[in-house]
């Protein structure tokens, strides 16, 4: 019986991050019509996209906050989801 509980109690611990790895948070330029397009190709493989549209100076500070080297940067940015 204990080996039941214990392996419903890892399952059910084990799901919030088994769901997460299908959900993309995608932050996008206002000025931009194909990041909407990459979200629809994400989507359509599985995931669940949420959309954060921002103006170039907001998105070009999360870059910096995140690391994003200036060669790999573009008009849309995905982060994990923590």
């Amino acid at each position: 019986m204990k080996k039941v509980v214990l392996m419903a109690l890892a399952l059910g611990l084990s799901l919030p991050a088994m769901a997460s790895e299908k959900v993309i948070d995608m932050y996008k330029s206002e000025n931009c019509g194909c990041c909407s397009l990459w979200g629809k190709a994400m989507e359509k493989d599985g995931f669940e996209v949420r959309t954060h549209v921002m103006n170039d100076q907001a998105l070009s500070a999360l870059k910096e906050k995140h690391a994003i080297p200036a060669g790999l940067r573009s008009c849309h940015t995905r982060l994990p989801v923590i």
